[in-house]
């Protein structure tokens, strides 16, 4: 979808979605996994962006959803699509909404005690009802490289981004500013924001470049409600640390917030033993950690990355009674299994 942002762009316009995937994506994909981009928290995810689209069905049948603002005529159909993983259908065209180039940027970032700290900063400005593009929380074991020159020993750090016509930017940052301050955090500048914007993309050379040295990598990201979110991050980085002694590196961020919650994105790097069974055994044991704790607090095992053929052994568990319409669904869509099997509902 750079190229999409490229012929926007020219026009005056922007997509407002930006994946850390950006240059692989494209946006049937992004629909079909329920995609979210790291300018979420002021423009939403797919979700929000998609206003129609057209799908092939199993058996050859071509359905459209047309574009409109919205719609009170039934159940959003778009939803039977969004997130669906090429288990009901092929997603061939969509429609989505694109937002003119903001005149002014607001940014800061600040540096907090803890990631509970950051959290409950973060709650506090999204209840306010503003949309900051750009809302980040990061630990300190993922500061201690990028913005380390910025902060103390074991700190976390906010990070901050507000843009649109400048008397609604700097009206934001204010109210970010005020919030922020009041609650113990101290300013750290522009400089991180820059920083991460630049370098928003490296992990997956990173990540590249640490498999090849025999390092175990991967992110896992969940999502829930305010009260619980902070435990969780806690909970799941003890237990981590704890029960899967290989593991090296195990760090978490928040950057994707809502009025009701937000994410934690986890990163993982293990060093398990030279052998194809053991990396194995350390890979699902971080695994079953990160998930376990996440349904237990009642949250969400997924927040963008969607389901694929791992994370579809805890679908049931995830979503509990209503798991009997996502079977009904692939059924009625797909009665002879030939749409992604495996995807969604597990073999």
């Amino acid at each position: 979808i750079r190229d999409l942002e490229a012929i926007v762009q020219e026009r005056g316009f922007k997509l407002g979605h930006y994946p850390q995937s950006m240059d692989l994506a494209q946006m049937g994909g992004l629909v079909a996994t329920r995609s979210t981009g790291q300018f979420s928290t002021g423009y939403g995810a797919i979700e929000d962006f998609l206003v129609g689209l057209e799908a092939v069905l199993a058996d050859g049948t071509i359905v459209r959803i047309n574009n409109v603002p919205r719609r009170a005529t039934g159940p959003d159909l778009r939803h039977l699509f969004l997130g669906s993983e090429g288990a009901f259908a092929v997603i061939t065209e969509v429609t989505v909404k694109i937002f003119p180039i903001p005149e002014a940027t607001w940014k800061q970032a600040y540096r907090v005690k803890t990631m509970r700290q950051g959290l409950e900063i973060i709650r506090l400005v999204m209840r306010t009802g503003i949309k900051p593009a750009v809302v980040r929380l990061h630990d300190w074991l993922e500061c201690e490289k990028p913005y380390g020159a910025f902060m103390e020993e074991n700190e976390s750090l906010l990070l901050f981004w507000s843009e649109g016509r400048k008397e609604i930017a700097e009206a934001e940052g204010a109210v970010i500013d005020e919030i922020a301050k009041a609650n113990g955090a101290v300013s750290a500048g522009e400089k991180p924001l820059d920083l991460w914007y630049v370098h928003r993309n490296d992990a997956a050379d990173e990540y590249e470049k640490y498999g090849a040295s025999g390092i175990l990598v991967d992110t896992l990201e969940v999502a829930a409600d305010w009260n619980v979110i902070a435990d969780i991050y806690e909970k799941t980085v003890e237990r981590v640390y704890y029960e899967v002694p290989e593991v090296v590196f195990f760090s978490g961020h928040s950057s994707h917030s809502y009025i009701n919650g937000t994410n934690i994105y986890f990163q993982l790097g293990a060093f398990p033993p030279p052998d194809v069974d053991e990396a194995q055994r350390v890979y699902e044991a971080v695994w079953s950690i990160v998930v376990e704790v996440a349904l237990e607090y009642g949250g969400s095992m997924g927040h963008h990355h969607g389901v694929g053929k791992h994370r579809v052994r805890w679908m049931e568990k995830e979503h509990g009674s209503s798991y009997a319409l996502m079977e009904s669904l692939k059924r009625m869509f797909d009665p002879k299994g030939i749409m992604n099997p495996g995807s969604l509902i597990e073999l």
